[in-house]
């Protein structure tokens, strides 16, 4: 039974990673307008998208995806996400009925409708980093890339560290953090958005949405910058204990 289920997560791990959406799905992304918040986990991305839609809820609307996985604590059907049954899921993965999906942790995964991108509002969603060049090719009637910033790597390591994390777990992170920085920088596209306070960040987007320059974009760049080193040094340490600089 369980050489079964490693096959069956092997089989949907293909999928996921194959996965391309019908043409009738990315014909509807045409009057789309998304702002895709790139970030390490951590980094406030999730908050920022709650002041936003929150405070600006003319202006802005998140994209509610769909995922596999059971809610956690605080989270809400049909707000956090809509929670799904897996077979669920699986029908309409094989029916291309998606926009984009993720893979999640213990054979979970993450996937967007097309309804659940408004046209009427500015659509706001977090994503990994590895998402970018696929939506891009999607035909959005504009795409803009965000790139968060924590004010510090200090100050993201503090975060993660409450978190307790397992050793393997926190190595997923720090990978995942390397890759977004790393592909974030050197994508001349990306609008990197300092996040010294949740507040200060949602208004630097909001300032963005309205055309106006995105103020502390060089600082958030050279932060980014920074961040990216010390991730790659602790991910060092993490791998070879003992072997600080």
């Amino acid at each position: 039974m369980a050489k079964t289920s490693q096959i069956e997560k092997l089989l949907l791990a293909e999928e996921l990673a194959l996965y391309e959406p019908s043409p009738e799905v990315v014909q509807k992304l045409g009057g789309v307008v998304l702002y895709a918040i790139v970030a390490p986990y951590g980094s406030g991305k999730d908050s920022v998208v709650d002041w936003l839609t929150s405070h600006r809820p003319h202006q802005f609307a998140a994209v509610v995806g769909d995922t596999t996985r059971p809610p956690r604590e605080g989270e809400t059907d049909g707000v956090s996400y809509h929670f799904r049954s897996k077979a669920e899921m699986t029908a309409d993965l094989h029916d291309s009925r998606f926009v984009q999906v993720v893979p999640g942790f213990m054979g979970n995964f993450y996937a967007t409708r097309p309804e659940q991108y408004p046209t009427d509002k500015i659509a706001i969603k977090p994503i990994q980093a590895r998402e970018m060049s696929k939506l891009e090719s999607l035909g959005f009637k504009d795409i803009k890339w965000l790139q968060v910033v924590p004010h510090s790597y200090e100050a993201w390591l503090a975060w993660q560290d409450s978190r307790r994390y397992k050793v393997q777990d926190q190595i997923e992170r720090e990978e995942e953090a390397i890759q977004s920085y790393t592909l974030s920088l050197t994508n001349p596209r990306v609008h990197f958005v300092l996040n010294d306070e949740i507040v200060k960040a949602a208004e630097r987007i909001i300032r963005l949405a309205e055309g106006r320059r995105l103020t502390d974009a060089t600082r958030a760049q050279q932060i980014a910058v920074r961040n990216l080193e010390a991730q790659k040094e602790h991910l060092k340490e993490i791998l070879n204990p003992g072997t600080k600089s």
